[in-house]
């Protein structure tokens, strides 16, 4: 259980920096059916995550974290990939700095604390009009592309972000080279010689958000990612009540 003091630390910096009118009542009405899921939910879903992570870190469930990127942060980290390789990587760094200072909680867990990182989740706008989920596994030096309609015309966009989320890698655990890590996509096309077994595929044109959130939801557990178009619905409820959960007063992941 956590001390008063951490609690109230905890529930302030949350209230500050991620629940300052972002959500409207038309944001949430995108998680009924045959809607779909704009930036700013998934945003706050993956807040809520990143709650959820801090809960789960600081009861010792876990010993190592989930770091969360934005839609704006990645599109930061893309805007500087147009310059080049090294221009992105550094965006990524400066985005992966302040995540980790906005996840202090003391003076004694900031940047230089990235041997408790397991993981940096993000969604990413693989196209303009659909989500997939990126993750980096930092224990195993893999990247991982979660896409729900899979196509290998994105494989461009992929490997241009794949090369500079391995670049800002390097930088960061030194002992991670960039030429050691391996992209995960999916088994149709293995990359590297390493497949892994088909991510779940959507059934309808607007469920993208949906399969998104729950892609990062499930990976920065270490779940296995079995669930199908059949689980949307309920999965956009579970959305719904977790973000309807948070208010000015309380952080509760669900």
């Amino acid at each position: 259980p956590h001390e008063p003091e951490e609690e109230t630390i905890r529930r302030d910096r949350y209230n500050r920096m991620l629940w300052t009118g972002v959500l409207t009542r038309a944001d949430i009405a995108r998680l009924g059916d045959d809607e779909w899921l704009n930036d700013q939910v998934i945003n706050a879903y993956a807040d809520s995550l990143s709650m959820r992570d801090d809960c789960l870190f600081f009861a010792e469930e876990i010993d190592k974290r989930s770091i969360f990127f934005s839609t704006w942060d990645v599109q930061r980290i893309l805007d500087g990939a147009k310059e080049s390789r090294i221009a992105g990587a550094e965006m990524a760094i400066r985005v992966f700095g302040n995540a980790m200072e906005a996840r202090a909680i003391d003076n004694d867990v900031r940047f230089e604390a990235t041997e408790h990182i397991g993981r940096i989740i993000f969604p990413f706008h693989c196209t303009a009009t659909h989500w997939c989920s990126v993750t980096v596994d930092v224990t195993n030096s893999i990247i991982k592309f979660l896409d729900s309609i899979f196509s290998r015309r994105r494989m461009s966009s992929y490997t241009q972000l794949y090369n500079v989320l391995t670049t800002f890698a390097e930088r960061v655990w030194p002992d991670k080279k960039a030429a050691t890590w391996t992209m995960y996509y999916d088994q149709k096309y293995p990359t590297n010689d390493l497949t892994m077994e088909s991510v779940p595929q959507q059934a309808g044109d607007v469920d993208c958000g949906v399969f998104t959130a729950m892609f990062m939801d499930f990976e920065a557990i270490g779940a296995n990612i079995d669930f199908t178009q059949d689980d949307i619905q309920f999965f956009r409820q579970k959305i719904a009540l977790t973000l309807l959960a948070i208010d000015g007063d309380n952080a509760t992941p669900m």
